[in-house]
């Protein structure tokens, strides 16, 4: 029986060519971001609207997922460049 709701954690994924850990760690903390705003939307609706508090939560969540996609784009076009520079580096071949 497939869980209709499956943890994002399991389906977080890397940014394809990244092999950081650095950018594993953001990958799983934007995947719990992104599973709180679920689960804080879900409980708003489970007690008939949101309250101010829960929209409050889900603002805060959303900002903190903006900022790890930003620093995720963000480590993906330096790892981009320094390959480009170790490619066109003399010293390294």
């Amino acid at each position: 029986m497939n869980d209709p709701n499956p943890p994002l954690l399991a389906v977080a994924r890397t940014p394809v060519g990244s092999g950081r850990r650095s950018d594993r760690i953001l990958c799983e903390l934007l995947a719990l971001n992104q599973e709180m705003i679920v689960q804080l939307r879900l409980e708003g609706k489970s007690i008939g609207g949101t309250t101010d508090f829960i929209e409050v939560m889900i603002a805060q969540h959303e900002q903190a997922a903006e900022r790890l996609r930003a620093q995720l784009k963000h480590h993906a076009s330096s790892a981009s460049r320094a390959r480009i520079v170790s490619l066109n580096s003399p010293l390294t071949g």
